[in-house]
């Protein structure tokens, strides 16, 4: 790039054809860019720089400069001076529909500036601001095809346009400046209304209008389309109109009515009267009055720099803060501080965000919906949340809240954090179903406490859809439903319990937690409940029943239905009541009652108490020291272990033993079975016309000779030997006997035996 440099004397340069750097230095200059992309420079002095074709860098100076760009997409900086720049219509390239071919750039008071718009019709100018940037409008002008380029005028906004740009002139004698202001299209069939500092009546049109009202008693009106009316300072009284309208009071004592549509309105500072008239309308929190109008409208404060207390029920003027003071009215939702608020919803409909800070939101009668926090309201806070009467939504999001839905079908979702739900019980008149959500995450430890109601008057089931619930009874006997959560199919119901919620408080001071354990009832459905860690009180009531009672003493009751009971480990009380019931003991001693129906029972480990009831019932016992009882109907009693007692009952029962069992088969044709190891057994009533002993298992016995054979008696009965060990000498040991109470071996015939 070549550069000239001028002299401290009035000088004239003109460039060539190439790229240049003319510099003008001190005096009054002229300076021509010609061709090529060119850097003026004016220096010191009143100057007149002309870019000529290229793209240029025009830049005045000290003095009050001329620039103009000419042809080609140019920057140009007036710096201090009393500047003007000329933009002529012929330097417009034809068929740049949207593009930027000129920038402009002046600062604030850099002395009384003109924008002289050579060869323009000022009606036909677009007039918009940026939107990616608050500092830059840009001026549309037309390419010759019906479309527009721009020139973007950097560093000023609308509203401060005069203060950046004194003047705008136009050949026909159109002058835009203070005295004056301006209104221009935006493109979009509105208008960009840019008023004078004195009071001043300005109207919109049709379309989305962007309007300026600058400083002074201004009047404002948007009419249609979706409006933005900034008033500045002063006592200024505007209209939105119809539409979707953005309304700015700033400062001074303002009165705003947002019209029809879903308006947005500021009053700024002062003390001002908002009316949002019909539609849902949004008002930034001010001192004076706010009257929300027809729809569902809103007020937020979260701007404020201290909490806030808000009554919604209240008519009059009320002390929002310590010297804000605001009358509401027809003003259903409120969004709070980042400090500790006060909320008070009214008896409709309300919708409160707390924002953050410590919190308290009442929702009063009607369905609300109350948030302590979240998203750019806040990240957490210790809040408390009641919702009163209706059906309430309670969002507790981050903090240690307390959720109170109060009386209707509430649901709480009291997030991360220690939270408390508290449940009451119905008053006699409804039948409420709370839903409450807790993850469970990280280390919180979350409460439910239950209002009105003591221990036993609670009940806790699990839905076949995994939902756990709490059974708060109504006053009519009956129980309203609280639902708390959902959780994934097969996992631990109780253990989850007592993971998403640690603890459940009474009034009366009783606690269950995983220490204490709870208690569950099913539905008429088919169900899956599992217990705790601690003991206890499971019921499957309806529906074929899976139930686990976890660690701790358990009572496990299958109800009606084809139920599965586990009492898992420790020592269980397991009833299946009505039905075709399986019952695993697992670990512990643990006592298995069938109740009604064909069950079947399995002690596992431990000294198991197992006792079929009626019905046809299959018992399994191992270990050592179980009782089985088979009860009424034909039973089979097995005992794998040693040291059992078998006690068949009524019905025709088959009892298996083992190894130093005692059996009872009570009444009926009963079958005791012997395998190979029988140790020292007893058959306590063995009648000669019903019962059979089968030793089709064991090998020694093959016939009545090899039983008579092997035969002792005395005064209490018959010994039949099972297993003889014969000595080297010819001695014989009985290793192993079965005794028969009460018989002789007279008594003995083949009938009795099978082999």
């Amino acid at each position: 790039m070549i550069t000239i440099l001028g002299t401290i004397n009035d000088d004239i340069i003109v460039g060539s054809n190439l790229d240049e750097q003319i510099e003008g230095l001190a005096g009054s200059d002229t300076l021509y860019g010609s061709l090529g992309d060119d850097w003026l420079y004016a220096g010191d002095g009143d100057d007149y720089l002309f870019g000529g074709a290229g793209n240029d860098l025009v830049t005045g100076g000290t003095g009050n400069d001329t620039l103009v760009g000419g042809l080609g997409y140019d920057h140009l900086y007036g710096l201090a001076g009393d500047d003007t720049y000329i933009i002529n219509i012929g330097d417009a390239p034809i068929g740049l529909t949207g593009s930027e071919y000129s920038r402009i750039y002046e600062g604030l008071n850099d002395g009384t500036d003109t924008l002289r718009m050579v060869g323009f019709d000022p009606s036909e100018l677009l007039v918009f601001q940026s939107a990616n940037s608050s500092y830059r409008i840009s001026i549309g002008i037309p390419d010759g095809l019906g479309g527009y380029g721009t020139i973007r005028l950097s560093g000023s906004t609308i509203g401060d346009f005069f203060h950046y740009f004194e003047r705008v002139e136009f050949d026909d004698g159109t002058v835009w400046d203070g005295s004056t202001g301006f209104s221009a299209s935006n493109g979009d069939g509105g208008l960009v209304i840019v008023a004078t500092d004195e009071a001043n009546l300005r109207e919109g049109s049709i379309g989305d209008d962007l309007i300026y009202l600058n400083d002074g008693s201004d009047t404002g009106f948007g009419h249609a389309g979706s409006d933005e009316i900034f008033a500045g300072e002063g006592a200024d009284t505007i209209y939105g109109g119809a539409g979707a309208d953005t309304l700015l009071g700033e400062a001074g004592n303002d009165v705003l009515y947002g019209g029809t549509g879903d308006d947005t309105l500021d009053g700024g500072s002062g003390v001002n009267i908002l009316f949002g008239g019909a539609g849902d309308d949004v008002f930034i929190g001010t001192a004076g009055r706010i009257i929300g109008g027809q729809g569902s409208d809103l007020v937020n404060f979260y701007d404020f720099e201290t909490g806030i207390t808000v009554d919604l029920t209240q008519r009059g003027k009320q002390e929002i803060t310590s010297d804000v003071f605001t009358a509401f009215r027809q003003v259903q939702d409120i969004i709070g501080t980042a400090y500790d608020d006060i909320i008070i919803g009214g008896n409709v409909d309300n919708y409160i965000l707390g924002g953050r800070g410590n919190d308290s939101l009442y929702g009063g009668a009607g369905d609300d919906v109350l948030g302590s926090d979240g998203g750019r309201y806040g990240e957490m806070g210790d809040d408390l949340l009641v919702g009163g009467a209706g059906n309430d939504v309670l969002i507790g999001y981050t903090g240690d809240d307390t959720l109170d839905g109060g009386t209707g079908d509430d649901t709480m979702w009291g997030g991360n954090g220690s939270d408390v739900y508290i449940l009451r019980a119905g008053d006699g008149t409804n039948d409420n179903t709370s839903l409450i959500y807790d993850d469970g995450s990280g280390f919180d430890t979350d409460t439910l406490r239950i209002i009105g109601l003591s221990p036993d008057q609670l009940r806790i089931w699990n839905f076949d859809d995994d939902t756990l619930a709490i059974g708060l009874e109504d006053g009519l006997g009956g129980y309203g439903l609280q639902l708390i959560g959902h959780r994934a199919s097969g996992y631990d119901s109780g253990i989850f319990f007592f993971d998403r919620y640690e603890r459940i408080e009474f009034d009366d001071g009783t606690v269950w937690d995983q220490s204490s354990g709870l208690g569950m009832i099913g539905l008429n459905t088919d169900q899956s409940m599992i217990g705790t860690r601690a003991g206890d009180q499971i019921e499957g009531r309806g529906g074929h029943d899976t139930i686990h009672g976890g660690d701790g003493e358990d009572l496990v009751m299958g109800g009606n239905g084809n139920d599965q009971l586990y009492g898992d480990r420790d020592d269980d009380l397991l009833k299946g009541g009505r039905g075709i019931d399986t019952l695993f003991g697992g670990f512990g001693n643990d006592t298995l009652w069938g109740g009604k129906g064909n069950d079947t029972l399995y002690g596992d480990g431990g000294s198991d108490r197992l006792l079929g009831g009626s019905g046809d019932d299959v018992i399994n016992a191992g270990g050592t020291g179980n009782v089985l009882r088979g009860g009424t109907g034909n039973d089979i009693l097995v005992a794998s272990g040693s040291d059992n007692r078998l006690i068949g009952e009524d019905g025709d029962d088959q009892l298996i033993g083992s190894n130093n069992d005692f059996m009872l088969g009570g009444t009926g044709a009963d079958v005791f079975v012997f395998g190979e190891t029988v140790g020292h057994s007893t058959v306590q009533d063995f009648e000669l016309l019903y019962d059979t002993l089968d030793l089709s298992g064991n090998s020694y016995l093959n016939d009545i000779q090899d039983v008579l054979d092997n035969a002792t008696e005395d005064s209490n009965g018959v010994y039949i030997a099972t297993a003889v060990y014969e000595f080297a000498e010819g001695q014989f040991w009985t290793l192993e006997t079965i005794f028969l109470n009460g018989l002789t071996l007279t008594d003995l015939n083949d009938i009795n035996f099978d082999f």
